[in-house]
């Protein structure tokens, strides 16, 4: 899969980033159903 993913240069979509200190809104977030795509947690 990971060959595929750099032949073809696919990315995942990311909604959005949350800094590590919001993490539970990204739960929130998450559990909503609002996102289309990843959500990320950053440190």
């Amino acid at each position: 899969m990971n060959r595929v993913f750099t032949t073809h240069q696919l990315h995942p979509v990311i909604d959005r980033v949350f800094p590590f200190e919001e993490a539970p809104d990204a739960a929130a977030h998450l559990a909503s159903g609002a996102h289309f795509g990843k959500v990320v947690i950053s440190h």
